[in-house]
């Protein structure tokens, strides 16, 4: 059986063939022999739940090859598999990475090989999520406790509505389309299976709300994010005519560059906050919790022509902390915030995810508004009660 094995560990170090078919993984340990692609382990257990006829997985180390298993896996491989199940993937399905949720990756595994809505031939009445028009009942949580409500959402061409049931005329909240956010693959969402996060900006209020939502099964709940981007993209294209489809497709919908608890230190005070806090592109937001609907505080972060950089070198009282950094921004009292993580890792992984959103960010100083939220109320930066520092994230294409 040695040299079944050793063709098969050719053909695996093909080109296409070092990462996982379905999520990009690098060194998949796992193949699928009559569909002739080589998976990541996470990935061969959900081919391992399609029928044997779809798929037939084996260990690519540990199993039995014979002669005529390796022939095919070489007669095909991960580019020519992807030249047929991928041929024609809407612009609103977002492929999984292997940091993507299980649900995402299932999803997108049985879209390609059980359903084969991505083929040269795909029938459109698979794939109704490229109409941008939907409604049905997706589970709302509510906003301060883990209490989940059947809620009747309507998704139109400009705005995502919904209703305390179908019968209502009333809708709970209208959301303009330009202002949301959707995202597989956000905090908050490990309860239900088949979740997903809805964020946008109140124009009442200017702050962010995030709404959690989850569906009755996955194919449900991925209609229903690709139904968003199909609808969001459609919008962009009307307002902005101009633009190459590769910049409005970054703009439709986009997973949260970094998230996870800091300890901030408020000016004139020497006891750490442990909050929790999402880096959003450009924009810094942190929550008390991160199932929170709204958060404490958001910084619309500049340029560092415009006084924004990030600094490891922190205030002399402070470098007892290890894991101290301070993020500066333009009339900040004390010179920027002091943030403390929990680790040398986590440290590391907020100064490079911040310095490169400051780097990316041109000079719009007119863009942001430094403020902050408390109990309610929008109080400017320069208030003596000014504990946090905030700016609204203004929908903007140059950013």
């Amino acid at each position: 059986m040695a040299e079944p094995r050793g063709k098969l560990n050719e053909v695996k170090a093909a080109e296409g063939n070092q990462f996982c078919a379905d999520c990009g993984e690098e060194n998949p340990e796992w193949a699928s022999i009559n569909l002739g692609v080589f998976l990541c382990i996470s990935c061969a257990g959900i081919h391992r739940r399609l029928s044997v006829d779809i798929s037939r997985v084996r260990s690519v180390r540990l199993d039995t090859w014979t002669e005529a298993m390796v022939e095919s896996m070489a007669g095909q491989g991960n580019k020519r598999a992807k030249e047929l199940f991928e041929a024609n993937v809407p612009n609103c399905w977002v492929p999984p990475s292997p940091d993507s949720r299980h649900v995402h990756r299932e999803e997108w595994i049985r879209a390609k090989y059980e359903r084969k809505e991505f083929t040269p031939t795909a029938d459109e009445r698979k794939r109704p999520y490229t109409i941008g028009i939907r409604q049905g009942h997706l589970f709302k949580r509510k906003k301060q406790c883990d209490e989940w409500n059947s809620r009747w959402f309507v998704l139109s061409n400009d705005s995502l509505t919904y209703y305390k049931s179908h019968q209502d005329r009333t809708p709970k909240a209208s959301i303009p389309l330009h202002y949301v956010n959707v995202t597989m693959n956000g905090p908050g969402l490990d309860d239900h299976a088949n979740s997903m996060l809805i964020a946008f900006k109140d124009e009442k209020s200017g702050k962010t709300r995030n709404i959690f939502v989850y569906a009755e099964n996955g194919k449900e709940i991925m209609d229903w994010f690709c139904s968003i981007r199909t609808a969001k993209l459609r919008l962009l294209q009307e307002t902005f005519p101009e633009s190459s489809s590769k910049d409005l497709l970054s703009k439709a919908t986009r997973d949260f560059t970094l998230n996870g608890y800091l300890c901030k230190m408020p000016p004139g005070q020497s006891k750490f906050q442990k909050r929790f806090f999402i880096l959003d592109q450009n924009c810094l937001r942190y929550y008390n919790r991160f199932k929170d609907p709204h958060p404490l505080g958001e910084i619309q972060l500049g340029s560092t022509s415009d006084g924004f950089f990030v600094d490891t070198n922190v205030p002399e009282k402070l470098q007892h902390h290890e894991n101290m950094f301070m993020l500066h921004v333009p009339n900040r009292s004390g010179g920027g915030f002091p943030l403390l993580a929990e680790s040398r890792e986590q440290k590391e992984a907020w100064v490079k995810a911040l310095s490169e959103a400051i780097v990316n960010c041109k000079s719009t100083p007119e863009l942001y508004r430094v403020s902050t939220y408390e109990d309610d109320e929008l109080i400017e930066s320069g208030s003596a009660t000014n504990g946090v520092i905030s700016a609204l994230a203004e929908f903007n294409l140059s950013n």
